[in-house]
């Protein structure tokens, strides 16, 4: 057996995905697998090749980031207890 999908299962691929806009969806209903039905969409320009921004987790902040994070807000906390109202609001974090 060829490692294709028969033209007329293409068809249901195409009409299923435009109805459901889900890949899983369509792998499901059709036995076959995720992989084959993004392959098979991709091909035909149905869905973008890039991967888009929510997709992708976003990266936890540094720890370096953090810890000047954690200092400008102590040093804000510190001048704003001295009673010196312009010292807080002209401190800016870089």
């Amino acid at each position: 057996m060829a490692n294709h999908l028969a033209t007329p299962k293409k068809d249901e691929v195409r009409e299923l995905y435009l109805k459901t806009q889900s890949i899983r969806l369509v792998a499901k209903a059709l036995g076959i697998g995720r992989n084959t039905v993004r392959r098979l969409l991709r091909d035909e320009g149905f869905i973008d090749r890039t991967v888009d921004a929510a997709q992708v987790k976003a990266q936890p902040p540094s720890r370096e980031s953090s810890i000047q994070k954690l200092d400008f807000v102590l040093l804000q906390k510190m001048f704003a207890k001295s009673g010196e109202p312009s010292s807080a609001s002209e401190f800016e974090m870089h």
